[in-house]
């Protein structure tokens, strides 16, 4: 399996009608790619791409377990003050076992704020069995708790099947720009405590 690693350094975050200038590193997967990415089918490429505000590195399919050494890496840098962790639905599809100390690690990174995305927990395929929503719930209550600025995707796209492919968990491009919009609130939340 292909493992995806991203990194969006967002030079700029706009708060209203004031700049705020921030580093912020975003690790992802898919879902987060295809958000960020002109041509989402290139996320299983591994490819690298700069808009002159976002540079990004990625490859499909990365759970948080696997991310642990990659974000050390991102907050090494001191000019990371918002780390956003978009990733649970691998972990949750892959039923993780290391879920509560991979997303209170996270959530305890040494930067000024810290981002964690809460997943689907129910939709309209066979992806969202009981198996999913028992595990989804227990992602999602684990970021509540973890002391991380919660984008909470799940409660945000509630009754929203439009912004879903057929899968039922990957995004249309409504669902793309309503992804966007949901992490770039929390971004700005995170640059307010920051």
């Amino acid at each position: 399996m292909r493992y995806l690693t991203i990194l969006i350094t967002i030079v700029a975050v706009s708060l209203g009608s004031t700049a705020y200038a921030s580093d912020v590193s975003i690790v992802g997967d898919s879902i987060a790619c295809s958000t960020y990415v002109v041509a989402p089918n290139n996320c299983n490429l591994g490819i690298h791409y700069v808009d002159g505000v976002r540079t990004i590195h990625a490859v499909n399919g990365l759970k948080l377990a696997s991310s642990r050494n990659y974000i050390s890496q991102v907050v090494s840098d001191p000019t990371t003050h918002i780390l956003v962790v978009a990733l649970g639905s691998n972990d949750v599809g892959q039923a993780s076992l290391t879920m509560r100390p991979d997303i209170f690690r996270a959530a305890g990174q040494p930067v000024g704020c810290v981002v964690i995305t809460t997943v689907k927990v129910r939709g309209v395929t066979s992806l969202y069995n009981r198996h999913w929503v028992a595990l989804a719930r227990r992602w999602n209550g684990l970021v509540r708790e973890s002391g991380a600025v919660v984008a909470d995707w799940n409660a945000f796209s509630q009754g929203k099947p439009n912004w879903f492919l057929s899968d039922g968990l990957h995004l249309t491009r409504i669902g793309r720009i309503a992804y966007h919009s949901m992490l770039t609130n929390a971004i700005n939340r995170c640059a307010l405590t920051n």
